[in-house]
């Protein structure tokens, strides 16, 4: 793995799955060599690697295209960043 880890790991880490996941990813290791190697169930590895997928995808979406709310104290509305009313506070 890319992070040099100790032999026996107490506790996974954040970092320390992410090192893992990325290797994978690579295809540095596979989730079978991982599951063995660090005694953990490949089930476990596959949720860990689904879930930086779907998290690296929404990193990448187009925060254009996600409404942003704002509150007017002037005029006391929300607006969206079109500038259009959504209501009164």
């Amino acid at each position: 793995m890319s992070l040099k880890m100790d032999e026996d790991i107490k506790r996974w880490t954040a970092k320390r799955k992410s090192a893992l996941v990325v290797d994978i990813i690579q295809g540095k290791t596979t989730v079978a060599q991982a599951s063995r190697a660090y005694d953990l169930s490949p089930s476990e590895i596959e949720k860990w690697v689904d879930d930086a997928k779907r998290e690296m995808e929404n990193a990448l979406i187009d925060l254009q295209a996600v409404p942003v709310v704002r509150y007017c104290p002037t005029h006391g509305v929300l607006q969206t960043h079109e500038g259009r009313t959504k209501g009164q506070a």
